[in-house]
């Protein structure tokens, strides 16, 4: 029932076509070691070709290698991509890192250089004299573009633009936060771009750093492509009623409290869900929540004398398809927490069966970590409303547990 922790793992790349297959008009990784080849990974073929980068230099932000551009002669030059890009609407992404005394020569820096002439580009750069990260496009005369003050080094950072003629939109992402947004009108985008590069403009303009996973669709990402492309927006949650609230401070304190993980709440729980019952349906429904993290939080409404050996076959069967459907998740089970008849003075309901057995599933499953609530409890009786159902003040502390342990 185990995987290696590579087999497991879909490649980011790999989620990136499955996201936008037939939007994407290039996708270039550029994680090759060897060769002149820039291979497009969507569905056009459209390769580039290395000139002077050094290939698979450094680990990137999701394992693979990626390119040292020098900051002198460095690009990857691009193919006519007109047959599928028509400039008017569209979404640039790209992972970039800026090397150590990149914001020290005060030259011009560009990233992304797609460009008819003065009235039709679309480009990424940087001017390292004042600090500015441009995302801009000019169609048909008319500028749009974000303007950002950036000046971090040896981090990799996702920059995302995304355009509309047709809608007025302009808005720039910094891993998966909305940074700038502006209602422009563009005019259409006209003519074949004769420089089409990654990492300069042209001959000029040099990149000093890393570039990785440059993306181009012919659609506008919506919030949620975005966060998905900036690994930022994925906390997945299965589980019963105690978990099912969004507004009481549970998972939404564990979500506000990551600074550094934007993480958007993506909640499955439904009142009176069960192991037995409903997590197969629950983890089907996480398809699509490409999570960064997954908490399983199921077993309150099972039945501590019902047959343990099927109650942990299950759990060990979900989640193993709870991995392959969020391969690059990080899975928790918060084990049944504390119990009682009542609020007050009511005995604890027997649940330890089930613990057990919930424990000893994740012990068997691939790299899935088990949060014992009970031993050292979590909670207490006057935690809880009614014996079971914690109050505010009861999920602040069990908030306060899962941040410490994640």
């Amino acid at each position: 029932m185990t995987m290696s922790m590579r087999s497991r793992g879909i490649p980011y790349t790999e989620k990136i076509v499955g996201m936008f297959r037939s939007n994407i008009v290039g996708y270039w990784p550029l994680h090759e070691t060897a060769g002149a080849t820039a291979y497009d990974h969507g569905p056009n073929g459209f390769n580039g070709t290395y000139g002077n980068v050094s290939l698979a230099n450094l680990a990137d932000h999701h394992g693979d290698l990626a390119p040292l551009f020098n900051g002198n002669n460095s690009e990857v030059s691009l193919p006519d991509i007109s047959s599928k890009f028509s400039g008017d609407e569209g979404t640039l992404s790209l992972w970039v890192r800026f090397a150590a005394g990149f914001f020290a020569d005060a030259n011009n820096h560009a990233q992304f250089y797609l460009s008819v002439d003065a009235n039709n580009k679309i480009t990424m750069n940087v001017n390292s004299a004042d600090h500015t990260l441009r995302m801009l496009n000019i169609n048909g005369g008319t500028w749009d573009g974000g303007g950002l003050v950036y000046d971090s080094e040896e981090v990799w950072t996702n920059f995302v633009h995304t355009w509309s003629k047709a809608g007025g939109s302009c808005k720039l992402y910094l891993n998966g936060s909305l940074q700038y947004t502006d209602a422009t009108f563009l005019g259409a985008f006209a003519g074949v771009p004769a420089v089409r590069s990654i990492g300069s403009y042209g001959a000029y303009w040099a990149h000093s750093g890393h570039i990785c996973d440059v993306l181009l669709l012919n659609k506008i990402a919506t919030a949620g492509d975005v966060q998905n492309i900036s690994h930022a927006g994925n906390f997945g949650v299965i589980g019963d009623s105690i978990s099912a609230p969004y507004s009481v401070p549970y998972w939404a304190q564990i979500v506000s409290c990551e600074a550094a993980e934007p993480y958007l709440l993506i909640n499955h729980s439904v009142g009176g869900n069960s192991i037995m019952a409903s997590l197969e349906s629950q983890v089907s429904s996480t398809v699509a929540d490409y999570a960064k993290l997954m908490v399983v939080a199921l077993g309150a409404n099972d039945d501590d004398e019902g047959d343990m050996d099927v109650l942990k076959q299950e759990v060990i069967d979900q989640l193993y398809r709870l991995r392959l459907l969020n391969t690059n998740a990080r899975i928790y089970y918060l084990n049944v927490l504390p119990c009682w008849d009542d609020a007050v003075a009511g005995p604890e309901k027997p649940k330890d069966n089930i613990r057990a057995a919930i424990a000893d599933a994740c012990a068997e499953s691939d790299n899935v970590i088990c949060w014992d609530t009970h031993t050292d409890p979590w909670i207490l009786q006057s935690d809880t409303s009614d014996g079971v159902h914690p109050t505010a003040a009861g999920l602040r502390k069990i908030a306060d547990r899962v941040l410490a342990l994640i």
